[in-house]
C-alpha cells in the first residue's frame, strides 16, 4: 500500500512547477518540505514500506538524477493527517531497515 492512499480525500497538493527543475540530492535538500513531498510523490519510485510502533508506516522512495541517486522516506503526520518527508539520504546504511522485506533466491546467498 502506498502512503498516498492514506491522504484525506480532499487533500490537494500545491501546484508547484518543480517537475521542470533538474533535482539532485543537494537541490532537493534546499526545497521546502511541501515541495519535497510533492516532488517525491511525482518523480520518486516507490520501493518498500516498513512499519514502526503503533502501525505507523514509512514508505521508501528512490529518486534518480544524472549523477548519484538518493532515497527519501515519507510518513504521515497523524496530528495533521498529512504526509511528510521524514528524511532523505544517499547512504546505503538506512536501507538496512527495509532488508527484512527482501528475499533473495538461495543460490544468490
Amino acid at each position: 500500500m502506498h502512503i498516498t492512499r492514506r491522504f484525506p480525500i480532499n487533500y490537494q497538493f500545491p501546484l508547484y512547477k518543480v517537475q521542470f527543475i533538474p533535482v539532485n540530492f543537494y537541490v532537493f535538500r534546499l526545497l521546502s518540505p511541501v515541495v519535497q513531498l510533492y516532488w517525491v510523490l511525482q518523480h520518486g519510485t516507490f520501493l518498500a514500506q516498513r512499519w514502526e510502533a503503533d502501525d505507523e508506516g514509512v514508505n521508501l522512495y528512490h529518486c534518480a538524477d544524472e549523477g548519484r541517486s538518493f532515497f527519501v522516506e515519507v510518513g504521515v503526520d497523524y496530528g495533521q493527517e498529512q504526509p511528510v518527508v521524514l528524511r532523505s539520504f544517499v547512504s546505503s546504511v538506512p536501507l538496512e531497515d527495509y532488508s527484512h522485506g527482501v528475499h533473495l533466491p538461495e543460490e544468490w546467498t
